[in-house]
């Protein structure tokens, strides 16, 4: 399983915090508080990565990395 759009996402960070996101279209990232735009830093580090690798996010407050612990298409 790759991820993809449309695909909703555990990711763990370094303190062992699971958090679970949608990736969806830049018109709908505001309608759910888990969904986030595909244009997003996070969703384009996450897109075409599979279950069990790690991928690092730079941010406004320096780099992040996580953890893909699941992958979901509903």
């Amino acid at each position: 399983e790759q991820i993809f759009f449309g695909a909703t996402v555990n990711i763990e960070n370094e303190n062992n915090e699971v958090s679970t996101y949608r990736i969806v279209g830049p018109d709908e990232f505001d309608q759910q508080p888990h969904y986030i735009s595909i244009d997003s830093p996070l969703a384009q580090c996450l897109i075409k990565q599979e279950r069990g690798q790690e991928v690092t996010v730079q941010t406004p407050g320096g780099s992040k990395r996580y953890l893909i612990t699941a992958i979901t298409y509903e």
